[in-house]
Formats: structure tokens, C-alpha cells, sequence
């Protein structure tokens, strides 16, 4: 039985500890910021650092280095460096939505896409999660996160102006987001030039300025710059010859 600990037991700890528990690991009881750290990869295979990307090398430095016990971090944009104190080090980021342990549990075990660099022990996660993996270059890993950054934030920054919105004008927002889960559908399976609708897409320029008149004044300025990256994207399409209504 592979056993794990994790230090840092917040969103992202809780939920790896969660989803290897019920694939029959062992989960050591989990360290925080008020525990001392210097005996914490004794008698674990692996040992997780959860913890903000900020606090990650001063932790690992806290750490007693040994020979046996893989140290893991769960950074997007760090490279293996923060971990240098130990001999065996990796890195694993899931590319997963965790809004908290329980749902995070369930989204590591379903199919998850997870970055890994480093010792391959750390493959033993991904084969428990049952996850695709792959491998990201120091070179690449800032343009990486970054790009998770906007597929997980950015998208949640456009259904939270949705929210606000479909509430002024009284439509159910569950109308709107369902459109919004057609549209991300459309862009799987066609590409996200091919998948442009609306005014902005057409280069209806009355009907977007129309908009801007009717919305809350702290709402006009997401719009405008939606609208115009909308059809600066459209022009790009339309310029290649593969116009779309």
C-alpha cells in the first residue's frame, strides 16, 4: 500500500488526500503551518506540498532531505528548483477545477489531465488517479499556468458578469450558462474561430454599441473589451476565407 502526507491541507491537500484514500492509499495525518516539518517525509513513499506557491521553498527547506521519500509540489508556474534540498523531487499540477476537497476529489478521479516533471515516482498519483499525464519544460511552464489561469478564472470571470446580468433582466441564468456549456462544445469539436456567433462575430458593430448603452456602467468595460477581442478573432477568421453567420 502507497502511503502519502501532505503539508498544507487546504483546498487542493484535501482533495488528493481524499481521492487516493478511496483508491486505497494510505494518508498520513496531514501538516500545517503551525507543525514542525522536519520529520514529515519520515515513513511516507510520497510527501505533498499543497501549500501556496509563495511558501513552497521555505517549506521544502524545513524538510529533513532522505533518499527514500519522493517530495512532490502541486505548482503550476514553479519549477523543481524550489525543491532542490531533496534528493528525489517532482512536480504534479492537475488541470482540474478544485473548489473544494469533496468536489475536487471526484474531478482528480475522473479523467483528469495532470503536468508532471521530475523523479517518475510521481507517476504512481497519476496511475491511482487514473489521469493523463504529460510533461511541461522549465521554458514553457510560466505560458502553462498562465494558460490554465485563464480556462479555469477567466471563464469564471465571464459567468459571474452572466450572473449579475441575467439577474438584472430577470431570465433564468441557467439559460445563459447552458449556452455558454454549448458554446465551450462547439469550440471541441470545431475550434474556437469556427464557433464565433453573435454581432460581434458579424461585424454588427449597431447592435454591440446598443448593448454598451443598456449595460450598468461597471459592466461596460468587460464587454467592450470582449467585443472587440471577439471580432478582432472574427476579422482573423474571416480574412482566411471561413466566414460564418
Amino acid at each position: 500500500m502507497k502511503s502519502i502526507r501532505v503539508v498544507g491541507d487546504g483546498k487542493l491537500g484535501g482533495a488528493l488526500c481524499n481521492a487516493l484514500s478511496k483508491m486505497s492509499w494510505r494518508i498520513e495525518r496531514p501538516l500545517g503551518r503551525t507543525d514542525d516539518l522536519q520529520s514529515a517525509a519520515h515513513g511516507v513513499d510520497i510527501l505533498a506540498i499543497t501549500t501556496p506557491d509563495r511558501a513552497i521553498a521555505s517549506v521544502a527547506r524545513q524538510i529533513e532531505p532522505l533518499e527514500e521519500t519522493l517530495v512532490v509540489h502541486l505548482s503550476g508556474a514553479l519549477t523543481l528548483e524550489v525543491l532542490s534540498p531533496h534528493p528525489r523531487r517532482a512536480s504534479m499540477h492537475p488541470l482540474a477545477s478544485i473548489p473544494n476537497r469533496e468536489l475536487g476529489a471526484r474531478r482528480l478521479l475522473d479523467k483528469c489531465s495532470i503536468a508532471v516533471a521530475g523523479d517518475r515516482g510521481v507517476l504512481k498519483i497519476v496511475e491511482a488517479l487514473r489521469a493523463n499525464s504529460f510533461e511541461i519544460n522549465d521554458d514553457n511552464r510560466a505560458l502553462y499556468h498562465a494558460t490554465a489561469c485563464i480556462a479555469a478564472n477567466h471563464v469564471t470571470l465571464i459567468a459571474s458578469q452572466i450572473e449579475r446580468l441575467s439577474e438584472l433582466c430577470g431570465v433564468p441564468k441557467a439559460a445563459y450558462l447552458n449556452m455558454a456549456k454549448e458554446s465551450i462544445d462547439n469550440v471541441l469539436t470545431m475550434g474556437a474561430a469556427q464557433s464565433l456567433t453573435g454581432p460581434a462575430s458579424r461585424g454588427d458593430f449597431e447592435t454591440i454599441n446598443m448593448h454598451i448603452d443598456v449595460l450598468p456602467i461597471e459592466e461596460k468595460e468587460l464587454y467592450e473589451t470582449l467585443a472587440k477581442a471577439t471580432a478582432e478573432l472574427a476579422a482573423r477568421r474571416n480574412k482566411g476565407g471561413n466566414k460564418c453567420d
